[in-house]
């Protein structure tokens, strides 16, 4: 059934048909959300009910959410609505290879540069244990701007891995395909899959070796009257040989299109990667070839040079590298100390004057603090400042810094903008509730992060709104000229996974794809590249250049986690190295005092049960894969149970659920884990989306959870989530930022976008204040009578206040500090309903600073 135009699927308006095909129809669309036109892709009516196909659909979307290429269509989105599933893509404008061949046979120079853009994203895409199984004309698609675009995921093969997230599974292929089932398309197929066997990443390659013959030929090269008869050509014969057809191909193209096409996997090109550099080498053979002018006589002494030339090549470059290496002085990187005391180095700066450097370090336990060394020197001394960290200086010696900034729980931070001339002088305030920011080149302006609602927001100058975000983002860097902002775009609160993105006139691009973590970025000299520290998943993090279009180019990297702060225009880059880990410790069951419970060194903790004997926590360092790992151990000395991949939200109260979402996909999506017997669950939110990475607290009968969330109007709220049916509703009618479910389940207390902090009854009765909060409280837990708030400041070391919302009665409940301060950036806790046990985490960074020459 086909949907008519204004027809609306979640927060999408369907506009009108774009195609249609044997697993689904596609339409143009308007996400009314984000005011973009988008392509959705809808499983026929009659296919859910055939339980093969619905499940490819399904991991479709979960291999195409696995990949992230530019050569690869995006998925934005996932979702099903009154019976019908979809997927929500980018929308493309341009043409399918098909409809460009219809015009006749490319030339050898544009084949060349479409065949490495679809090996480079094949070879993304099975580096992610994805193996298309159906590559032909229809499903590349070349855009506006010609760059390719893979289509059609749907009958892609891909490891477990991609459908379980968990990384601790050994790749096997899926089996959704019955063995002996023929997939793919008759004339594009591999002999692998002529003959229904298993397949790997090689029958992508046999493939494109097809589509490159077609498109420098225009014939298939096993093309026969029937479907039979060309699948035994397949199988058995040779085609025609391709410089037949078109004698004007370089030698070298003509062979490797061969070697794509070899009948044994095991003799065509070990991988994607090797397949593209092959054509990139061909690239300069087809510069060189062109069509003869003097007949058919002069094409033997072109193909003798051609072979000359080719068995000569690796003499020459042999011969160039020894002469270079006999005349031309290697330059190697060097590294200088700049700092040697131990705590956090979390910013610096290298001045325009070229010798002097300005940094951020809490040395000792407590604020930022700003620092002045030289490049020459291995002093430094503290500024004449209040505490501070900085931001940038301007040519003529402007500081942008940051009074009082300091951690609000993991990685977001926050104070007031001030500028202060570098030689000294009392700070003259700009703006307040400043998360990061820049200033220009001429010292006039500044870009800023800040918060205002329940989003973060880019703003250049300030008061101009650029983009907005669900997540946030940090490092905004401007262009000398004022055009550009190049800044980390973090989709997910508080996770520092991310993309490199660029700001111009308005619209912004990210220009990488994801990265399991991204924590600083500079322009390059020239600034027509950013540079910036990230890691790949399992990875420490190190320096990498970004480019718009361009995979991202490995700089450098080291067995620890480098930091990009800043780089001049000599190519000097100030960096810092160091170790960050979590540390947990508490008073558990049993135990008279507080202890280390520390286990994988960077565990994320979210629970602890009633009768504090068992923690719950999430696993995000190397080897967690891109979802983590949700575990819960007990502190009996049993192993540790490993649930499955996800972002734990924390226990049920009665210990029998850990509750879960999954990072790289929608934020509606849950799971909940049985701590014993039972069934893993699904949950799914419908249109609303959690903002936040934690749920708000539990009823007491663990059938309802808290969180907060964004519907299809972006006002985020407060929401009870039902379990395990995933109704949720709407608690709070204004814009929220903060909230906390009681264990009754009567009540939640929210903090509103206007700064209001009320306690709403879900019974219906009208909000009321919260009375007893100081300005500072940030309520974190509820007490078992669901009457007093745990609160604190979000500072760690922490005070935790227990406060009546109904007397405004306040006492200290605990003062909570690690035996050694030193290097904390933040913290939270976690309590016991009773309050006799608690836990806490917190993340300790220690850094040293270093100044970089040499680097490329």
């Amino acid at each position: 059934m086909s949907l008519a135009a204004g027809t609306r699927i979640g927060p999408y308006e369907i506009h009108s048909v774009v195609g249609a095909g044997g697993m689904g129809e596609v339409y143009r669309a308007r996400d009314t959300r984000l005011q973009r036109t988008v392509a959705i892709k809808v499983l026929p009516s009659h296919l859910p009910q055939n339980e093969k196909l619905q499940k490819r659909f399904e991991q479709e979307a979960r291999a195409v959410s696995a990949l992230n290429h530019p050569n690869i269509c995006t998925l934005h989105d996932i979702g099903s609505q009154d019976g019908l599933h979809y997927l929500v893509m980018e929308f493309l404008s341009g043409e399918t290879l098909r409809d460009r061949l219809r015009s006749g046979a490319l030339n050898a120079r544009k084949c060349i540069e479409f065949g490495i853009q679809i090996t480079q994203a094949l070879g993304a895409a099975h580096e992610q244990g994805v193996v298309h199984r159906d590559l032909k004309p229809e499903n590349i698609f070349i855009t506006k701007e010609e760059r390719i675009k893979i289509l059609d995921f749907g009958l892609a093969q891909f490891s477990e891995k991609v459908i379980a997230g968990d990384v601790s599974i050994t790749a096997t292929k899926s089996k959704i395909t019955d063995a002996g089932t023929i997939m793919g398309t008759v004339g594009y197929m591999s002999p692998e899959q002529v003959r229904g066997i298993e397949v790997d990443e090689k029958s992508d390659l046999f493939s494109v070796g097809v589509i490159l013959y077609e498109a420098l030929t225009g014939k298939r090269p096993f093309e026969r009257e029937t479907s039979a008869e060309t699948m035994t050509a397949i199988l058995r014969e040779d085609p025609e040989e391709i410089t037949k057809l078109n004698p004007n191909l370089p030698p070298v193209l003509a062979t490797v299109i061969q070697r794509c096409l070899e009948k044994k996997p095991e003799l065509r090109f070990h991988s994607a990667h090797d397949l593209a550099f092959a054509l990139q080498v061909s690239t300069s053979a087809s510069e060189m070839a062109h069509p003869t002018l003097a007949g058919t006589a002069e094409r033997p002494r072109r193909n003798l040079r051609w072979l000359a030339f080719l068995l000569l090549l690796p003499l020459c470059v042999a011969a160039g590298l020894w002469i270079g290496r006999q005349t031309t002085k290697q330059i190697h990187p060097t590294f200088r100390a700049q700092t040697f005391r131990r705590g956090i180095v979390h910013s610096g700066i290298l001045a325009p004057d070229g010798v002097t450097i300005i940094y951020g370090a809490a040395l000792e336990p407590g604020s930022f603090q700003l620092y002045s060394g030289r490049t020459d020197s291995i002093e430094s001394r503290k500024m004449e400042l209040p505490p501070a960290d900085i931001l940038g200086i301007s040519k003529d010696g402007t500081m942008a810094i940051l009074l009082n900034r300091h951690y609000l729980g993991s990685w977001l931070n926050i104070g007031t903008l001030a500028k202060v001339p570098v030689g000294g002088g009392s700070p003259r305030e700009i703006l307040e509730n400043v998360h990061d920011g820049a200033i220009s080149s001429d010292g006039k302006s500044f870009a800023v992060v800040r918060t205002v609602g329940a989003r973060q927001q880019l703003e250049f100058p300030i008061g101009n709104v650029i983009v907005k975000t669900d997540g946030w983002m940090t490092s905004p860097h401007i262009s000398t000229d004022g055009k550009q902002i190049a800044f980390i775009d973090h989709p997910t609160v508080p996770d520092d996974r991310g993309f490199i993105a660029i700001a111009e006139e308005g619209k912004v691009k990210r220009i990488t794809d994801e990265f399991s973590s991204i924590t600083g970025l500079c322009w390059s000299r020239d600034e027509k590249t950013v540079w910036f520290s990230g890691a790949r998943e399992g990875e420490d993090a190190s320096f990498w250049e970004a480019v718009e279009g361009k995979t991202p180019r490995l700089i450098l990297s080291a067995p620890t986690t480098l930091k990009i702060l800043d780089l001049d225009r000599t190519g000097r880059v100030l960096l810092s190295t160091g170790d960050r880990r979590a540390e947990i410790g508490g008073k558990m069951a049993g135990e008279e005092t507080v202890r280390d419970l520390s286990w994988y060194g960077d565990e994320d903790l979210c629970g602890i049960s009633a009768d504090g004997t068992t923690l719950a926590a999430t696993q995000t360092s190397q080897g967690s894969g891109l979802n983590y790992q949700v575990y819960f151990r007990r502190l009996d000395g049993s192993a540790t149970v490993l649930l499955g991949p996800g972002n734990c939200e924390g226990f049920s109260p009665d210990g029998k659920w850990l509750l879960a979402s999954t990072p790289t996909e929608l934020h509606s999506n849950l799971i909940l884990y049985p701590t014993g017997p039972g069934e893993v669950t699904k949950i799914s939110m419908g249109n609303v989306r959690m903002t936040r990475h934690y749920t708000t607290g539990w009823s007491s009968d663990a059938k309802r959870v808290g969180i907060l969330g964004t519907p299809e109007d972006e006002r985020t709220r407060a929401y009870v989530l039902s379990l395990p049916d995933g109704k949720v509703t709407a608690v709070t009618s204004t814009e929220t930022i903060h909230s906390v479910f009681s264990p009754d389940g009567e009540k939640t207390f929210a903090l509103t976008a206007d700064g209001k902090r009320m306690i709403y009854s879900l019974s219906g009765e009208p909000p009321k204040p919260a009375i007893g909060l100081a300005p500072d409280d940030w309520p974190f837990q509820w007490d078992a009578t669901g009457t007093s708030l745990y609160v604190s400041d979000r500072s760690f070391p922490a005070k935790v206040y227990r406060v009546d919302t109904n007397t405004g009665a306040r006492e200290l409940w605990k003062e909570i500090s690690p035996p050694d301060p030193l290097g904390v950036l933040y913290g939270r806790v976690l309590i016991t309903p009773d309050g006799q046990h608690y836990v806490y985490r917190f993340r300790r960074v220690l850094n040293r600073l270093y100044l970089a020459e040499n680097l490329r």
